[in-house]
């Protein structure tokens, strides 16, 4: 069984390729690397929390957005998912979270690719689907006459961004086996050269479309 999403989004402000430029990129570990980074100055919906700033980009249409979370230095994205859970992440993503303001600012954001694979098994049954993967215990008998299980679930992404917008897709395999401010505000500046946290969102449904973590390209 395959299950697929696939999302090809425009920024509803593209980035300038006249701007993007080779710059510094700090991985995890090893050397720094210089990489295509896209430059914008703009209005953006921005927030510094603990910890952190983010900034939300959006797609042409108002409804989905990438939002970037860069750690302080010091910090890494793996810690900064340790203080997060369902409700800090819903309070810190949706247009209207408390923390974030429509600012004037700097954005320097890599271009990036990611192309990765996962097996699933153990994430779904840390989640509580325990009998499908179990021979003897799954229940399939809406679907087959004779017994069967999954043996295995598998998991391709893609996620490329540019400065033109973002084309992102997964492919999900499962296998069947028988058995207010008054001032100007001063701009900001967001200068994404180190790992950072990635996801892109549908304010709609608040639900989360792709998520990743770059450490390093």
């Amino acid at each position: 069984l395959a299950n697929a999403i696939y999302f090809k989004g425009k920024w509803l402000d593209p980035f300038d390729k006249k701007l993007t430029k080779e710059r510094p990129f700090h991985p995890t570990s090893g050397a720094a690397k210089n990489l295509p980074m896209m430059e914008m100055s703009n209005k953006f919906t921005y927030g510094k929390g603990n910890g952190y700033q983010a900034v939300r980009l959006p797609y042409m249409g108002g409804d989905l957005a990438m939002y970037v979370f860069l750690p302080d230095p010091g910090s890494s994205p793996a810690r900064l998912l340790q203080n997060m859970n369902g409700d800090s992440w819903q309070n810190i993503t949706m247009p209207t979270a408390p923390g974030f303001n429509y600012l004037p600012g700097l954005v320097v954001l890599p271009k990036f690719k990611l192309e990765n694979s996962f097996k699933l098994n153990h994430a779904l049954e840390t989640l509580g689907m325990k009998t499908a993967f179990n021979q003897s215990k799954a229940d399939f008998s809406g679907m087959f006459s004779d017994q069967h299980f999954i043996s295995k679930v598998r998991q391709k992404t893609f996620v490329e961004v540019s400065e033109e917008g973002t084309e992102a897709a997964a492919v999900t395999i499962v296998r069947e086996t028988y058995g207010a401010v008054e001032t100007p505000p001063k701009p900001f500046e967001m200068i994404v050269d180190r790992p950072f946290l990635f996801a892109i969102m549908d304010a709609r449904s608040e639900m989360i479309l792709f998520m990743g973590v770059v450490n390093g390209l």
